[in-house]
């Protein structure tokens, strides 16, 4: 494995894992509604419309609300500042906060999923691979495309995926469910468990940071 793939999967990886375990935090402590998986909450929408539960209706609708600023504000950072690793920091400092503000229950699921609107366009290219971090629906359909290619350069020697095609995608979609499960463990063990991928982000940071001096 070659270093700059190293770094892509290391970076991809741990994004995910963060992403997944702040997802099952929110499901499980802040009223089952998802931080990261706005899919999974415009669904829920969609529901509790139906059903003519104006609370949940509220609560979906201010979550996606939520999410679509953060990647806005995260955006405009980016497209101002140029500063990638800013929006992580931030990202992380919102993580290790929330928990010790002790905040009202739709406030802390509001500023994570602030948070995770953030984190989803802070970083989205990982070497040659496109990849959404907070999601895994097109993950998956990413997966199912670079193997299809694959099999398909074995059989009829078309050219082969890039290298990371599979490996990033495929990493990606598990972490992500690891994520999740340490993410739900954490929270029955430990009195601040968002302190965990907050440290994470933190690392991907000073990782990022390093790589745009270099470059520079």
């Amino acid at each position: 494995m070659t270093s700059s793939l190293h770094i892509a999967l290391r970076r991809a990886a741990v994004l995910c894992l963060v992403a997944g375990f702040v997802d099952a935090y929110g499901y499980m402590a802040l009223g089952h509604v998802f931080t990261a998986n706005m899919t999974g909450n415009t669904v829920l929408l969609g529901i509790a419309a139906a059903e003519l539960d104006s609370g949940r209706v509220l609560t979906f609708a201010v979550t996606l609300i939520a999410f679509f600023a953060g990647a806005t504000g995260a955006s405009l950072m980016i497209r101002t500042l140029g500063k990638r690793p800013l929006v992580l920091l931030t990202v992380a400092l919102v993580l290790a906060a929330t928990p010790v503000l002790h905040l009202a229950e739709r406030s802390e699921l509001l500023l994570l999923t602030f948070a995770m609107g953030m984190q989803g366009a802070a970083l989205s290219r990982f070497g040659s691979t496109s990849l959404n971090t907070v999601v895994v629906t097109g993950t998956m359909l990413r997966l199912a495309d670079e193997l299809t290619a694959r099999l398909l350069s074995a059989v009829e020697r078309e050219p082969k995926p890039a290298p990371g095609a599979i490996a990033i995608p495929l990493a990606a979609w598990l972490v992500y469910g690891i994520g999740a499960a340490v993410g739900a463990l954490f929270l029955a063990l430990l009195a601040y468990p968002l302190l965990a991928p907050a440290a994470l982000l933190l690392v991907i940071a000073a990782d990022v940071a390093r790589s745009e001096m270099v470059s520079a």
